[in-house]
């Protein structure tokens, strides 16, 4: 046990450490994204996004948030089986935005610190 989850379950006991633990380790129901409309829109981040699923999932998956038109909301599912050992354990986020593949591949390729989040 590290000291962060030491402390966490000093804080709020074992039982509700558990029960929290359980609980973040359920994927969301959705996740929303705001889209830098300066670069592109909604729509065609929808789009994209449609593209890299691929065929076999519902068009409802992807779209454009009914009451915030610059945010797109992308439905959730699971729990799935997630192995980051291809990753050498690191976490990353691509682009959908219009970046090119260069700027891409260079934010990418930098060596991060295990858990860091790269979001362009």
């Amino acid at each position: 046990m590290g000291p962060r989850e030491a402390y966490l379950r000093g804080a709020l006991g074992n039982e509700r450490f558990e029960a929290t633990a359980a609980a973040l380790s359920q994927p969301p129901r959705i996740t929303c994204m705001r889209v830098n409309t300066l670069r592109t829109s909604t729509q065609e981040v929808v789009t994209r996004a449609r593209q890299l699923l691929g065929s076999g999932w519902d068009q409802g998956v992807v779209r454009v948030h009914p009451q915030v038109p610059c945010a797109v909301i992308l439905q959730g599912s699971g729990p799935h089986e997630v192995s980051y050992s291809a990753a050498g354990a690191l976490e990353y986020v691509g682009v959908l935005d219009g970046a090119s593949p260069a700027e891409s591949a260079r934010s990418l390729s930098r060596q991060r610190e295990p858990g860091e989040v790269n979001v362009t």
